[in-house]
């Protein structure tokens, strides 16, 4: 199966080869320009391994995505699989546009050019940071030949709803594996960008959530009444701030008003439950998510939100720094519980565990992951700007 002439034309412009089309031709030799076989779809309820999503999945070996893993194959006798995912108005039929783009991945150009012309991007943009993890010897042959050797495809997305085609690269101990890298299509061209995949899968999440929320709203309306339409907002947050710790007799009573499934109900009566040293720290700058009886997340509080018992909390996460978008999260409190409503969780309150200034301090290992993740930041900025610089 071809590229029909209009979408080759459209990415590729007048050349009938897309770049890097003859580096690969005389490494792999002509023979590889024939095209692959698409898989087999077949419907899924779960999109990504673990959204309720309806889509089509679709399984091919590394092995017969041609140019791709072929070292990787040979030197630890494994054959990973690739699970192409396919999202769409019709989660039951490929449309017309995902043909196109199975065109294009499977294609005579097909997947390796795709990844070969992404990963120019990552080798300008990191320079020798993109060779960590890999041996003198390994690095001599991906200068030489490419990176395509000693990777393989975990998984490929194809959202018609979003008009997005991204592929997850992976390697064993490579700068893939570590940053999560991702190739995707934008405007003809094939980019790479760390977490890109990421934060999409992060997207995809926050949609199904606000589902599953609207579903969980209409149940909470019963128990926890939402504020009287003419209820007016305030910023007193006070009743908000302290310690508060998991409460098992609390939950167990709200996961029977909401008619939660058993499973639930018999994790929050067992002791031995990791729910049982959670919490939440609150002050007027920070939340903190308390995780085996110390803090394991930390979030920057830009602003809070009342209405009669209800809060609205804006955070940020202070893990990702200026690169994290707000996100508002609500919870019922009248001073002695503490409702976590998307958890379905019951919280109370430390007396006295609130004293102006304090918030609960970084165990050493959440400590070295945020100094790990700002001198990573800062690394990818520094290395921005050189490459704006040179032009």
């Amino acid at each position: 199966m071809f590229l029909s002439a209009g979408l080759e034309a459209r990415l590729y412009g007048k050349a009938r080869c897309p770049p890097l089309q003859f580096k690969l031709d005389k490494f792999f030799g002509s023979a590889w320009l024939g095209a692959m076989k698409i898989p087999a779809f077949k419907p899924s309820r779960r999109f990504l391994g673990e959204y309720a999503v309806p889509c089509l999945i679709g399984k091919v070996k590394n092995s017969e995505l041609r140019g791709i893993a072929t070292r990787y194959i040979a030197e630890f006798k494994k054959d990973p699989e690739c699970v192409v995912y396919l999202r769409g108005n019709d989660p039951k039929t490929i449309s017309a546009w995902q043909q196109e783009m199975l065109e294009l991945l499977f294609g005579k150009e097909g997947l390796a050019a795709a990844v070969a012309e992404g990963l120019k991007e990552m080798e300008a943009e990191q320079g020798s940071e993109c060779y960590v993890g890999y041996g003198k010897e390994e690095i001599q042959a991906i200068k030489k030949d490419g990176y395509l050797p000693f990777l393989w495809i975990n998984y490929m997305v194809i959202d018609e709803i979003e008009q997005r085609v991204m592929i997850r690269p992976d390697d064993n101990a490579g700068p893939l594996h570590e940053h999560e890298a991702t190739i995707y299509l934008s405007e003809g061209r094939w980019r790479f960008e760390n977490d890109h995949l990421t934060n999409y899968e992060g997207h995809i999440d926050e949609m199904v959530q606000d589902r599953e929320d609207q579903k969980l709203q209409k149940k909470y309306a019963r128990v926890l009444p939402p504020p009287q339409p003419t209820a007016l907002s305030d910023t007193d947050e006070t009743r908000l701030f302290g310690l508060w710790c998991f409460d098992s007799a609390e939950t167990i009573k709200l996961l029977k008003q909401l008619k939660a499934p058993q499973g639930e109900i018999k994790e929050a009566t067992d002791t031995t439950s990791y729910l049982f040293k959670t919490g939440f720290f609150f002050s007027p700058t920070k939340l903190g998510w308390i995780s085996d009886n110390e803090l394991s997340d930390e979030y920057g509080v830009v602003g809070y939100e009342r209405k009669e018992n209800w809060f609205k909390v804006k955070v940020t996460s202070a893990f990702w720094g200026d690169d994290n978008p707000v996100q508002a999260r609500d919870y019922w409190c009248d001073g002695k519980l503490l409702v976590w409503p998307i958890a379905k969780r019951v919280f109370s309150h430390v007396k006295d565990s609130y004293q102006e200034g304090y918030f609960p301090p970084r165990p050493s290992w959440l400590e070295d992951k945020f100094a790990g993740e700002k001198a990573y930041r800062e690394r990818k900025a520094l290395k921005k700007q050189q490459v704006d610089a040179a032009g």
